[in-house]
């Protein structure tokens, strides 16, 4: 906590409550046993990416939190092996043996042998010397091998974390990776000991200010090769007899030996999204297994092109992924390419699926020589070789690309179609242009053919390769500046309303001390304020005299909850928005915030939506103002995101949105 501002949680600490709600998933009976071991597997990698990014930064600081922060994380991969070992025993009776230390199930020596050799060994390739160089080849999330004679292998992380066979009808049997090399690699080698196995997690944040002087893929590539080999924040040992000492390990890489972990099964836990991603198709008629198959619904007119932009001169049009199908999009998409009367067509992209029919419909306009532009963002994190490879394939077929420059990422997600007459139909949403993605979070999006809209978008497109923040929009927040700046403005202006006030938002993260300081004034004031925050949160809820007004809420389910909403009912004003409540996204990115104008939509949001949300109390927990999160007490059986598939399913009847075709 500073000095200038009120009581705050620890963003760290609160992040891995977090991913402790995700793993508690894992744990959770309502949900199938696979889709658990999915959970188990997401809550993994989050917490690499957690030391990848967050903690690279906190290593460089004297954070006083740190130690605690190590402390939890040692909890948590405790926690995880525990959960892998209780699922492994409730799936084997279902059918899918996950075999967690082969040294305990020798009824499947032979099989794992067989794989280990047929797939495994021939891709180890040659011993090397354990030294410092070998030591110093060792990559981001790789596995390294040592053998007590100092032989030592890397292992290709092209190989599979985890591999399974079929051996009956309804049966399967799952390997590590790591425990198929510790239990064979001496055997075939002739080495009479077990081997030390170690996996190094390295520091992938790359901060980079992307100017004219060096080609912007080629200083990409450069800074992706050297982000393979940058400082090492964690290593994980699974530990045999007569080994390199491991601490003696940690020194080499500069690790204090909190941020070294011994692990009690598997060292690859989140190899279980492979396993659990192929067997979706395998068991997807085993409802105790999987979620039911879910199909999105994509609502009328947008179910075929050809009269999208004729409905949208009628009205605004809401979309909610994933009940309603990113088809919709791509539909818009296509009837533009096809429409003759467009001249061009603009997008940004932050992230996209790598085999995007958008991307291919963008290239198809290009070829028929509309003007197409798209904003890509080359530093979205983890994305950015797929992102350079895009930008190549779109030149080729005569897309204009722009890069962001400078130190500002795109991260609006908006496109903008434009008729040779100048009018204009908007997309504008809170989540990426992503056929994956768009299946598995959820997100809000509002097509509309409002032409202040379309020139506010105008002017932001403008902004990007100029390197000047947007200024001059009409209806559209946008940041850098001025979206902090109304966020604060329209809270204020619900501490004036005093009693008559109220504040929803549901966002990512909420961790900007002046929105907290503001948000704590309005409760005082008397302000009722709920927050549904999915990852950290910094507020603290429920202090006599602080923010007693306040609740704050989070939902953790078969979706990914991604959508943001910010509405204050004084000012009768409703946001939908890609930026969260954090420095970054008010002042290192291009962002937007979109205003609800349609009375339909602002209806349905505001008295459906958020309703919907607010009474869950199957999926949603409540934070305490000690940090704990805990399940809401009542008897309510809302699932909101079974409510949600419910509404696209009747093409909303029963609200607002719904209208005879």
């Amino acid at each position: 906590m500073s000095n200038n501002f009120p009581q705050v949680f620890d963003r760290d600490l609160s992040w891995l409550q977090f991913n402790k709600r995700v793993l508690d998933q894992a744990k959770d009976r309502v949900n199938p046993l696979l889709e658990r071991l999915k959970f188990l597997g997401i809550a993994s990698a989050n917490l690499d990416e957690f030391f990848m990014v967050r903690f690279a930064y906190l290593a460089s600081t004297s954070s006083p939190v740190n130690n605690q922060i190590l402390e939890q994380v040692s909890l948590s991969l405790r926690e995880q092996s525990r959960v892998l070992n209780q699922l492994s025993l409730k799936l084997r009776r279902d059918g899918v043996d996950i075999v967690i230390s082969l040294s305990q199930r020798p009824e499947y020596i032979e099989l794992a042998r067989d794989i280990f050799i047929d797939f495994v060994l021939t891709e180890l390739g040659a011993p090397r010397s354990f030294n410092h160089l070998a030591l110093s080849e060792v990559r981001n999330l790789q596995l390294a091998v040592i053998f007590s004679d100092r032989s030592m292998y890397i292992v290709p992380r092209t190989l599979p974390l985890i591999y399974w066979k079929k051996i009956a009808k309804n049966k399967i049997v799952a390997f590590f990776l790591d425990d198929l090399i510790s239990i064979f690699l001496s055997e075939c080698y002739g080495i009479q000991s077990e081997p030390l196995i170690i996996r190094l997690t390295r520091d992938a944040d790359i901060q980079l200010e992307l100017d004219d002087n060096e080609s912007i893929p080629d200083l990409i590539r450069r800074q992706i090769r050297a982000r393979e080999k940058r400082n090492v924040l964690r290593m994980q040992w699974r530990k045999a007899e007569d080994i390199p000492d491991v601490f003696a390990l940690s020194k080499f890489y500069r690790l204090k030996p909190q941020q070294v972990f011994a692990s009690p099964t598997t060292l690859v836990s989140r190899g279980v999204l492979q396993l659990t991603s192929a067997l979706e198709e395998h068991f997807k008629d085993r409802p105790k297994l999987f979620f039911p198959k879910f199909k999105a619904c994509v609502p009328r007119p947008f179910d075929h092109p050809g009269k999208i932009f004729r409905e949208l001169e009628k009205r605004d049009y809401f979309f909610h992924q994933p009940y309603d199908s990113f088809d919709g999009y791509v539909n818009f998409i296509r009837e533009a390419v096809a429409e003759p009367e467009v001249c061009s067509i603009e997008q940004t992209i932050y992230r996209i699926d790598a085999l995007s029919e958008v991307v291919d419909l963008l290239s198809k306009g290009a070829r028929l020589g509309k003007l197409i532009k798209v904003y890509i963002e080359p530093r979205a994190r983890f994305d950015e070789i797929n992102n350079i490879k895009l930008s190549e394939v779109l030149k080729k077929s005569g897309v204009e690309v722009i890069f962001a420059k400078g130190d500002l990422k795109v991260h609006a997600k908006i496109a903008l179609i434009t008729m040779k007459s100048g009018k204009t139909y908007s997309h504008l949403s809170t989540g990426n242009y992503n056929a994956k993605t768009a299946r598995q979070y959820t997100d809000m999006a509002i097509f509309t053919a409002n032409t202040e809209i379309g020139e506010d978008l105008r002017t932001f497109f403008d902004s990007i390769p100029s390197l000047k923040n947007p200024r001059s929009m009409t209806h559209l927040l946008t940041a850098p500046g001025e979206l902090h700046r109304k966020i604060l403005s329209l809270i204020k202006r619900e501490t004036k309303a005093a009693k008559t006030g109220y504040i929803f938002v549901k966002v990512n993260a909420l961790v900007d001390e002046r929105v907290v300081a503001a948000l704590y004034e309005a409760s005082r004031a008397g302000v009722k304020i709920d927050l549904m925050v999915r990852g950290a949160c910094v507020l603290v809820p429920g202090v006599k005299d602080q923010s007693e007004n306040i609740r704050v809420f989070s939902v953790v389910d078969r979706f990914l909850e991604h959508s943001r909403i910010y509405y204050f009912r004084s000012s009768d004003k409703i946001f939908l928005s890609s930026a969260d409540l954090m420095p970054r996204n008010f002042f290192a990115r291009l962002e937007v915030a979109f205003p609800v104008l349609d009375l339909r939509i602002k209806e349905f949001l505001v008295d459906t939506v958020i309703p919907i949300y607010l009474n869950d109390k199957v999926k949603s927990r409540v934070l305490k103002n000690n940090g704990k999160w805990v399940k809401r007490s009542g008897d309510s059986s809302t699932r909101s995101q079974l409510v949600f598939t419910k509404l696209a399913k009747s093409y909303y009847r029963s609200t607002p949105l719904f209208f005879n075709k």
